[in-house]
């Protein structure tokens, strides 16, 4: 025998019916908020999904032929970390020199403008 009680509350003067009539209303009312709150949710997701606009960046062809790493970071807009990160996955054009690592800068151009199927694996790293 269970030991929960359901108890439910009839205001006076309204009788059963104008209960079942105001659950109804009740229940309306969630499933309109809940309407919303999935519609919104939905926006969001929709919003969310839009491809953002990609900064431009512009690569000095004149220079030296190899910047050091968190000089291409900055010229691509990357934290010094990402940009050692992308080197190692060799998603940046690199030269090493002993232990130095150095991007080429005449293939940084090629980098900093992504190619439309290989957006996934930037998003990725």
């Amino acid at each position: 025998m269970s030991s929960r009680r359901k108890s439910i509350v009839i205001a006076p003067n309204l009788g059963a019916d104008a209960m079942v009539d105001s659950s109804n209303t009740s229940l309306a009312v969630v499933l309109t908020a809940l309407s919303a709150a999935v519609s919104a949710l939905q926006e969001e997701r929709n919003q969310a999904m839009q491809p953002t606009p990609q900064p431009s960046v512009t690569v000095e062809s004149e220079g030296p032929a190899f910047i050091a790493v968190p000089e291409a970071a900055k010229l691509l807009g990357l934290s010094r970390a990402s940009a050692y990160r992308y080197a190692a996955a060799g998603l940046l054009p690199v030269k090493r020199f002993g232990r130095r690592v150095y991007v080429i800068r005449a293939r940084l151009k090629e980098v900093a403008i992504p190619d439309a199927g290989n957006i996934s694996e930037v998003d990725a790293a």
